[in-house]
């Protein structure tokens, strides 16, 4: 996807992505808030479209209606509901960028209830306040 606009489709597709939930965290002591993107790919594998919604940058937002998102993440539900499908997250890394923000890499993987295990990369640009800007 170029520049920083979230196509609605992808968006949609992204917000509205994938079903339960193995979120990988690291550290010892009091855990910080998640910055948005991560918050984002959490919405993902949760299929959780307000909150993926909410990490988007304003502009963003304005191109994709949060209506479009839920019934995006309801399709998904339904066509999925009797896949077995379990999901994966994993952070694999960031750059910063030089106009400010940075790009985030994700791995999300479905493991099926048949054994096989299908991935999916997702490359997230956040802008210098840390919103999302864009998903790849």
């Amino acid at each position: 996807m170029a520049g920083i606009a979230v196509g609605a489709a992808t968006a949609a597709a992204v917000l509205g992505g994938c079903g339960v939930i193995a979120w990988l965290a690291s550290g010892a002591g009091p855990a910080a808030s998640p910055p948005p993107p991560d918050l984002l790919m959490r919405a993902v594998v949760e299929r959780n479209a307000d909150l993926g919604w909410q990490q988007l940058c304003p502009a963003a937002q304005a191109q994709l209606p949060l209506a479009l998102v839920r019934d995006q993440a309801a399709a998904q539900r339904m066509a999925e509901a009797n896949r077995g499908m379990a999901l994966t997250l994993e952070y694999v890394g960031a750059r910063p960028v030089t106009a400010g923000g940075e790009l985030r890499v994700y791995l999300v993987t479905a493991h099926l209830a048949d054994g096989a295990v299908e991935r999916r990369t997702y490359t997230i640009r956040t802008g210098a306040s840390g919103c999302v800007e864009s998903v790849d």
